[in-house]
């Protein structure tokens, strides 16, 4: 719990460099800080790529360039000189990772006060060895930045979900199915295979009547424009629309919200794609589904949702609409 009689900052910085989905959740925490604590000076210290996230939020953005002028431990020190001449004199460390770590340290040292998020790797890895049925869910992302502010003698409730925006579709008026695909990542681990990736385009470019591949520069942004020339119906987004733009086309209302859980085996030796989708694998999806939904406060009794499995094992590729039904859980 926070100490009462502790000064609390006046100017906060808060770190988050990556990734891309970790960054968006962080405006939420942000807002509900803004709305307790209406005069704080808030800096956050990320990507200048994400600044999008952040606008209409009342905070300033300190851009953290890990590639080029922040780049190894000078670089960072000359990044925590740069805070300090901003007068910030409290840090909320919402990444803990090595980058953050370095500046972290080198403010503390300069006195200002120091917070670090608790990730709870150690209850997710728990977790994921055995979950009892009706196990409490674990704290949110959001409610961890939340914790770190906390942390700091701020005290306010966790935020409330935003109304959803209305916002101009960059790519025009919306007619038919539309969906997205994003077989990238900043993790090999977690990026599609090109091969596979394409024969997921194709059976796409069948089924919905336009097709947004959403990819970084150079060689994914070849990929996806060899795409768009194959497939009448596929448009790549790098270059042509930028995050904002993406943020505004994501953010469509439509008739039914199709949840898509994908799956990928490279052989059959660790068994189908589609078995890897659990009852344990239903209840988390349910509620993360319920998380979004209420994100956005959109009503599950009166918005139609579905949920999909796409399963690529190799070269075969399943997609199953409606696959299971949502399961309300405690």
């Amino acid at each position: 719990m926070p100490r009462k009689n502790r000064r609390l900052p006046r100017h906060l910085l808060v770190i988050r460099n990556s990734a891309m989905g970790d960054v968006a959740m962080l405006p939420h925490a942000l807002r509900a800080l803004r709305s307790a604590y209406p005069d704080l000076r808030i800096t956050v210290a990320t990507r200048e790529l994400f600044r999008p996230f952040f606008d209409g939020l009342g905070v300033e953005l300190l851009a953290l360039d890990p590639k080029g002028r922040h780049k190894g431990i000078g670089g960072l020190l000359r990044f925590a000189r740069e805070a300090r001449a901003l007068g910030v004199d409290a840090v909320a460390d919402a990444h803990d990772v090595l980058r953050s770590q370095v500046i972290r340290t080198a403010l503390r040292l300069h006195g200002l006060r120091v917070a670090v998020i608790d990730k709870g790797r150690k209850e997710k890895r728990r977790r994921l060895g055995a979950c009892p049925p009706g196990a409490p869910p674990l704290r949110h992302t959001v409610q961890r930045y939340c914790d770190v502010f906390r942390r700091l003698g701020f005290v306010f409730p966790d935020p409330e979900p935003a109304p959803p925006a209305r916002r101009p579709n960059p790519l025009g008026e919306k007619r038919g199915r539309w969906v997205g695909f994003a077989p990238f990542s900043a993790h090999p681990g977690k990026t599609y295979p090109f091969g596979p990736s394409e024969r997921l385009v194709r059976m796409l470019s069948d089924r919905f009547d336009r097709v947004f591949i959403h990819s970084g520069p150079g060689a994914e942004a070849e990929w996806a424009a060899g795409m768009e020339r194959c497939y009448g119906n596929v448009t790549a987004l790098c270059g042509r629309v930028k995050l904002a733009g993406e943020i505004d086309l994501i953010a469509r209302d439509s008739m039914c919200i199709v949840f898509i859980e994908v799956k990928y085996r490279a052989n059959g030796r660790s068994g189908d794609a589609l078995e890897a989708v659990t009852r344990a694998k239903i209840r988390q999806i349910s509620k993360t589904a319920l998380f979004y939904l209420n994100q956005k406060k959109i009503s599950i009794e009166n918005t139609p949702i579905r949920f999909d499995v796409i399963g690529i094992n190799g070269d075969s590729i399943t997609h199953v609409e409606n696959a299971f039904d949502f399961v309300m859980t405690r």
